[in-house]
């Protein structure tokens, strides 16, 4: 991303959060975090944290994935309802005015806080309201600060931190009587943290806040704030700067770039630029590896790229000579066997490390270089085929070595502008998988493949290729060819940056195969919330590979989750994503529930693929991209809806129910009380997320029920399946009063379990 930076800076500079009337579409009625500060703390240590967010009054429990910290809820602060700011300002003003008619105008005495806070004692403000009107004021009063409701309401949190809490990061969340929130990074580390408070931190070595390190510092920027830290360094250490801003929210919706964006400098004593850096590779957090010329006082300046800010402008910056790992290799092993991978980096006590996956495929942590000192593991790869690495000279079909397939080849660009070229037979009509991993491991590789004919001619090409399992990338840098050889022959892949940058870390793992259809999966919201028998909508996500067009049968994993119900868990065939419902026990239970489920398709003829469904969060990057972003745990937390209750009804239709492409498909409901022969002509429905094309006409009685009819837009094509996820509401109407007509209320009743569909010719 760093690329993009002079071109975010010269074009959007504009756009520096987002304006009220997005704010407005983008309002969130279920409990969210938007911000943890500090977001982290040393082992061994108690401290307390802020939580802002939205929805958060009655707050019960803070939820920690691992072990090893103990939470105590401190208070919950909210922001002075309108009305009663309302009511204060008219007091105040009314107080003004009284003053000016007896004393003469001294508009000043109106600006002194302790008269303002006097004042307003006389008008009953308590002391936590007095102190929300001076925030409140001081807000609107700021033209570089908006009011977002996002992050209004704030929780404080006292930690008790063991001293043998394991180091990197957890989710925190925060339970209260709706649900649970969504998570967000909490840091756990092995050395001091220093806390910023409401100080002014000057630009000079005398004005900053001085640190020893090694230290990690946790501070908050907002509109236009430039952060300075002064602290000794020896001469020829070997000092690493390390910033988590991004690493602890990953994406802010109504922000451009949609993260905040950290800088940082390093001056010495004489105020001479010694250091800067605005991302480290690919990331958008900075790191610098700095190794002081003289034993000096230097000054570290952090500041966002577009002097941005706002409360969640969270930082953490770790300083020291510290372990740093910048490279890998190999960068994977073969599943069932181990492998020894040399690493590079700054002040490492050793150059090698096992690689031992288990008989597990996929992306694994090492734990041993988690040091808690910078959060993100360094992973590696297994997989169940043989490896090889790659062996120069290798830069052009003349000196390509030749490929036994399924093979996965390790290998370097290196140096830049390197090009590693295969030799690969293939007969006539044979497919052909040539998928690059590199960025989704850490490397800086920016790759591209080609395959070229015995003659020179190129038949495939691409650069980047998006796996949507990948969240947290937004650069999504590695490549990825199905291909199919129209004649019998050697083919030749070439790999290379795009950017022709190269070097020892420039790493990769480039797979070799025919096709291997397989698909991962994920479900959305990571916690989901719903009274005693009630339901909540989910979203299940089918990540298809290697040209995977089976369905997905979802199934919950028992006895854990005995009482629960999942309606509509299948993913149709050739489709990316269905939604679904949760059906929750009849009884309260008061812990919140680790959900598990498992996903199971075919392949070959009936061949059967099982694979956990991953937790994870919808997250809205820069108002528009989305991004399905893994969680550490699935919650299922009964408790009152945030909804409003629950919707007690049958669905009397057969099931799957038919939508005529281009017509209109009758949906037959029932309730206790039309039943007994009464006529709930309150009740309304409304199709939550529908897919495009499909809405309710309308709903009439009948005596077979109530029919809702359903219209499905012609460009919806038959045999298109999915779910109807019905919401149902009541409205009453009061009684007329002084010959105005009553006034209406509409709620929630909660959701219907999913209603599977299926669209057919007319």
């Amino acid at each position: 991303m760093s690329s993009f930076l002079p071109f975010i800076v010269a074009v959007l500079a504009f756009c520096f959060l987002g304006s009220p009337s997005v704010h407005a579409q983008q309002r969130r009625v279920a409990p969210h975090i938007g911000y943890i500060y500090p977001a982290g703390a040393q082992a061994g240590t108690s401290c307390e944290i802020t939580i802002g967010g939205e929805v958060l009054d009655g707050v019960k429990e803070v939820l920690l994935s691992g072990s090893g910290i103990r939470t105590t809820v401190v208070k919950f602060n909210r922001p002075l309802p309108m009305k009663r700011l309302n009511e204060l300002r008219q007091y105040l003003e009314e107080a003004r005015k009284r003053y000016a008619q007896t004393k003469g105008s001294l508009l000043g005495r109106f600006r002194n806080p302790d008269n303002v806070a006097r004042i307003l004692t006389e008008a009953g403000a308590t002391e936590e309201e007095i102190k929300q009107f001076f925030k409140m004021r001081e807000q609107k009063n700021d033209p570089k600060r908006q009011v977002n409701p996002q992050l209004a309401e704030q929780v404080t949190v006292k930690l008790d931190v063991a001293k043998d809490a394991l180091p990197g990061p957890r989710d925190l969340r925060l339970l209260i009587p709706a649900g649970a929130t969504n998570p967000l990074p909490f840091c756990v580390g092995r050395l001091a943290e220093s806390v910023k408070g409401d100080e002014v931190l000057g630009k000079t070595i005398e004005t900053a806040k001085k640190v020893t390190q090694p230290v990690v510092l946790n501070g908050q920027l907002l509109p236009g704030q430039v952060d300075h830290y002064a602290f000794e360094a020896k001469k020829d250490s070997h000092l690493v700067i390390a910033v988590q801003g991004r690493d602890l929210i990953p994406y802010l919706a109504d922000a451009v770039p949609g993260w905040f964006q950290p800088v940082v400098s390093l001056y010495d004593s004489k105020g001479r630029e010694v250091a800067y850096a605005y991302d480290f590779r690919y990331s958008p957090d900075p790191i610098l590896c700095f190794k002081p010329p003289k034993d000096d006082t230097y000054l570290l300046e952090i500041k966002d790229a577009l002097y941005r800010g706002r409360e969640d402008f969270v930082y953490r910056v770790t300083i020291g000579e510290i372990p740093f790992v910048t490279g890998i290799y190999p960068m994977g092993c073969r599943t069932g066997s181990s492998a020894t991978a040399a690493i590079t980096g700054w002040n490492l006590k050793r150059s090698q490390v096992i690689l031992d996956p288990g008989q597990t495929e996929g992306i694994h942590p090492l734990p041993e270089l988690s040091n808690g000192l910078v959060v993100g593991d360094v992973p590696f790869a297994s997989d169940a085929i043989s490896e090889t690495d790659e062996r120069e000279p290798n830069n052009d079909p003349q000196h390509a070595r030749p490929m036994g397939l399924p093979v996965i080849v390790n290998g370097r660009i290196d140096p830049p502008g390197d090009v590693d070229v295969f030799a690969v037979p293939c007969g006539a009509g044979a497919k052909l998988v040539a998928e690059i991993n590199a960025r989704r491991l850490g490397s800086p590789l920016d790759s591209y493949l080609k395959i070229t004919d015995g003659a020179g001619r190129q038949v495939a090409f691409n650069d980047d290729w998006e796996d949507k399992a990948a969240g947290l990338l937004t650069h999504k840098a590695d490549s990825y060819i199905l291909f199919t050889a129209t004649t019998a022959g050697m083919y030749y892949v070439h790999v290379g940056d795009s950017q022709h940058k190269g070097g020892p870390d420039y790493t990769y793992r480039l797979r070799l195969s025919a096709p291997r259809p397989d698909f991962a999966l994920r479900v959305t919201p990571s916690a989901v919330s719903a009274p005693p028998g009630g339901a909540a909508p989910v979203t299940f996500y089918a990540l298809r590979k290697d040209g995977y067009q089976g369905e997905v049968a979802i199934k919950l994993n028992m006895p854990v989750q005995a009482g629960f119900i999942l309606n509509g868990g299948l993913i149709p065939a050739g489709q990316d994503k269905v939604r679904a419902t949760l059906t929750f026990p009849p009884d309260y239970v008061d812990k919140p529930i680790n959900l598990s489920m498992t996903g199971h398709g075919t392949v070959d003829g009936g061949r059967l693929i099982v694979h956990p469904v991953v937790p994870a969060d919808d997250l809205i990057q820069a108002f528009v991209y989305h991004h399905l972003v893994p969680a550490k745990q699935g919650l299922a937390v009964i408790s009152g809806s945030w909804r409003g209750g629950r919707a007690v009804m049958d669905v009397l239709s057969h099931e799957p129910i038919t939508l005529p492409s281009g017509g209109t498909g009758r949906l037959v409901l029932s309730t206790p009380a039309y039943r007994g022969g009464g006529m709930q002509r309150d009740v309304q429905f409304e199709l939550n997320e529908p897919p495009e094309g499909i809405v309710i006409d309308k709903t009439t009685y009948a005596p077979e029920g109530m029919v809702v009819a359903i219209r499905t837009d012609a460009a919806i094509k038959p045999g298109f399946k999915g779910n109807l996820i019905v919401e149902v509401f009541h409205e009453t109407t009061g009684k007329e009063k002084d010959g105005k007509p009553g006034q209406k209320r509409r709620w929630s009743s909660g959701f219907l379990p999913a209603i599977p569909f299926k669209v057919v010719g007319k």
